[in-house]
């Protein structure tokens, strides 16, 4: 089980590391409040995302993230613009990945 939580672990940073350097490049455009901070995703100071991680198990929550980021990385383009789907895609690697450090680290 452990060994299976590490590999997890480590193609979740393998794809976070190379989704954020496409968000590196395009960080200062118009896509970064879409992608990180939406507004109608914000009621009062709460924001969903924190609610749903505080609802979901660690576990269940990396879950949630991993089908996310595949559901944006699988509609790249078709919705909205690519780049914008794939930054969405990358923001979710991220987050799992910074929940699974903090678990394991």
């Amino acid at each position: 089980m452990q060994k299976a939580i590490e590999d997890m672990k480590k193609q979740i940073e393998d794809y976070a590391r190379y989704i954020l350097e496409l968000e590196a490049q395009l960080k200062q455009d118009k896509h970064h409040e879409s992608v990180n901070h939406p507004s109608h995703y914000t009621h009062g100071e709460i924001e969903c995302i924190d609610a749903i991680e505080s609802a979901l198990h660690w576990s269940g929550f990396v879950d949630y993230c991993r089908g996310n980021a595949l559901k944006y990385v699988w509609r790249a383009g078709l919705k909205n613009d690519s780049a914008e789907d794939l930054l969405k895609a990358a923001w979710y690697c991220e987050r799992a990945a910074r929940t699974l450090n903090q678990k394991y680290d």
